[in-house]
């Protein structure tokens, strides 16, 4: 502005500034990092996804890694004894975690785990991660990716490490119960497909699952008519190759669970838990 000089221009940004934030709802403030602040560090445990189901409860991973979603330079060390991490992240940052695999592939499957990582200016601690199991179990029974890739027509969500499966997302409802989570039967799930979903892609279908080969017989899945969680609470949902952010909604008769806004992609499966 003619005749101003460079204070009075700066005053007057800050006061436009002022009056615009004014006209807006408040929003929470995050005090935002030096651009060479030091990362902090997420600390946590890797658990075998299945195993949840056992009395014993979840067994903990060794030798996998965590790493940042979107920030994929931030990686952690193979996870040690009793499956734990130690994940650099940028101070602030908000972010899914992905569990790698690496040299354990074969057992494992690239599992994200949606918004693991949140947006702390401190170290973080008790984060728990979940990886899913690949291949077969020591007693020779399918894991439930592997029960699933094998029925025919196929649901080969990670693929075979040469060709990347279609990807997904495996959800599990829960509930707080008397010692611990419990597992919630009858619930239905909706899926909200994102605006750039391509036209020519159908909608990706809810399937629920009926048995776990690890710990019980039968079909893996109901019939592709039914249309809620059994006994394990779990449910999947194939997207058809796409890499697309998709949001999945839980409820029963009484309850709303919590929604998820879950990023997938071919070779890997989001994997989300649904709590009141």
């Amino acid at each position: 502005m003619e005749g101003m000089d460079s204070q009075g221009t700066w005053l007057e940004l800050v006061l436009a500034a002022v009056a615009l934030a004014a006209c807006n709802d408040p929003a929470p403030y995050i005090d935002p990092p030096d651009a060479g602040a030091e990362p902090i560090t997420l600390h946590g445990r890797i658990v075998d996804f299945e195993s949840c189901a056992s009395w014993n409860r979840c067994e903990p991973v060794e030798g996998v890694l965590a790493r940042l979603y979107r920030s994929t330079g931030y990686v952690s060390e193979p996870s040690g004894r009793p499956g734990r991490f130690a994940l650099p992240s940028p101070p602030a940052h908000e972010d899914d975690i992905l569990v790698d695999p690496g040299p354990l592939a074969a057992s494992f499957a690239p599992t994200l785990n949606p918004w693991a990582a949140p947006a702390a200016l401190s170290d973080v601690y008790e984060i728990e991660l979940y990886v899913l199991p690949a291949g077969r179990n020591p007693d020779g029974s399918a894991t439930l990716l592997t029960a699933l890739a094998e029925l025919s027509p196929p649901i080969d969500l990670v693929g075979n490490g040469v060709t990347p499966g279609e990807g997904g997302y495996i959800g599990q409802v829960l509930r707080e119960g008397e010692d611990g989570l419990d597992t919630v039967m009858g619930a239905r799930v909706e899926v909200v497909l994102p605006g750039d979903w391509p036209e020519d892609v159908p909608a990706p279908q809810v399937r629920f699952v009926n048995a776990v080969p690890r710990y019980t017989s039968g079909d893996v899945l109901y019939d592709e008519s039914y249309g809620a969680t059994g006994p394990f609470g779990i449910f999947v949902i194939p997207t058809r190759g796409q890499t697309a952010m998709i949001t999945v909604r839980v409820s029963t008769s009484d309850t709303v669970f919590r929604e998820v806004n879950a990023p997938v992609a071919p070779g890997m499966v989001t994997l989300g838990l649904h709590t009141p």
